[in-house]
């Protein structure tokens, strides 16, 4: 069976479990893995058939996702750090250590004091009448999209769509 290890660390491994949207994510992609595990066609379980026939465009695309999925989940995590090359240089200072060169010295704090000041203000948004009134007018719309979309030619257009494009 395939599996999709995220880490072995008990205490990262409860924090991520944390997360309802990776859990989801990972679980959809376990279960593409599991699916490719049981295929005795799939490139995945023959490292010669890989080689001669390459992958499948759902084999690709799984493969694609989970890396996809981990690119943007520690981007978020990373912030600006892994947007820009250099932007490791606003959160430490370089340390000279003499003849052997400088040293970098990460400030954690520094990195994490600007991601809690904006959590704070989202803490404070959300509570407002404003934020509220934008939560309830998407979920009207989200409504009407659903009520729109469950008639015969919505059911139509996603038949189509899940036979053309379900991996």
């Amino acid at each position: 069976k395939a599996t999709l290890i995220v880490s072995t660390e008990k205490d990262l491994s409860a924090l991520l479990s944390v997360d309802p949207i990776l859990r989801e994510q990972l679980s959809s992609l376990q279960g593409r893995l599991d699916e490719l595990a049981t295929n005795k066609r799939s490139a995945l379980n023959s490292f010669e058939r890989f080689f001669q026939e390459g992958l499948s465009m759902k084999e690709s695309l799984t493969l694609h996702s989970v890396c996809l999925l981990f690119e943007q989940y520690f981007g978020r995590l990373c912030g600006d750090i892994a947007a820009s090359r250099s932007a490791y240089k606003r959160y430490g200072t370089i340390s000279v250590v003499g003849e052997e060169g400088n040293e970098f010295i990460f400030n954690p704090d520094s990195f994490m004091k600007p991601i809690h000041d904006s959590i704070m203000f989202q803490e404070t948004v959300v509570k407002t009448q404003l934020f509220m009134g934008y939560v309830e007018r998407r979920r009207q719309e989200d409504q009407e999209t659903t009520e729109e979309m469950g008639g015969e030619v919505g059911q139509l257009v996603a038949d189509w769509a899940y036979e053309r494009w379900a991996i």
